[in-house]
């Protein structure tokens, strides 16, 4: 039976519970790295984000899902989006835009924090 879940990257621990491993990071230059997505959805898939951003993107196992026309990059448990974490918003700051509507692109020249009506306006 095929693996359609991508779960080769999930680890069983001792307790039973599972825990995935943590995405690769590609440094690929010109300030840019590919983060590599897991899960149903990833398809090959990797978010982008500038080079200086790494360290806080390591060490986490990054994920994507569908929205409209695009995708996100996220974590789970708790759940938090690539785009957020980069930015340093918490719950209660404004929602995340992507400038060129590309939710895998978390480089800080595309994300920029919006309410409702400047993602409408987008």
């Amino acid at each position: 039976m095929p693996n359609i879940h991508n779960n080769v990257n999930t680890l069983r621990k001792l307790d039973g519970t599972f825990q995935r491993t943590p995405s690769k990071i590609t440094i690929v230059g010109d300030g840019r790295a590919l983060i590599e997505l897991h899960g149903k959805y990833a398809n090959g898939r990797h978010a982008i984000i500038d080079e200086a951003d790494v360290p806080l993107v390591q060490g986490r196992a990054w994920t994507c899902r569908p929205h409209r026309k695009t995708f996100y990059a996220h974590t789970g448990r708790p759940y938090y989006s690539m785009a957020r974490l980069i930015l340093g918003l918490t719950k209660d700051d404004p929602e995340t835009d992507h400038r060129d509507r590309n939710g895998l692109n978390n480089r800080r020249g595309n994300l920029r924090g919006a309410s409702d009506r400047d993602q409408n306006g987008n």
